[in-house]
């Protein structure tokens, strides 16, 4: 499951640290990926469990991605 939150990369610093302290807090490994389209920067955070990706989403004001295509190619 994914999270794609947008982030402007000039002032992240603190709210990247506070994702990271948020997978800290629960003991599970960062997964990342980063993405620019349209002249907007995305960071895509991957999850095992749903629950923690919809509560990552509402803390950091990020959209919850279908995760359909992924397994549909891991086939």
């Amino acid at each position: 499951m994914g999270v794609k939150v947008a982030v402007r990369w000039g002032a992240f610093g603190k709210r990247l640290n506070a994702m990271v302290a948020f997978h800290k807090q629960r003991g599970i490994h960062v997964a990342l990926a980063r993405q620019r389209h349209e002249d907007q920067d995305y960071v895509f955070w991957f999850f095992a469990r749903r629950e923690i990706a919809e509560e990552f989403a509402a803390e950091f004001s990020g959209t919850l991605m279908d995760d359909s295509r992924r397994q549909a190619r891991g086939r």
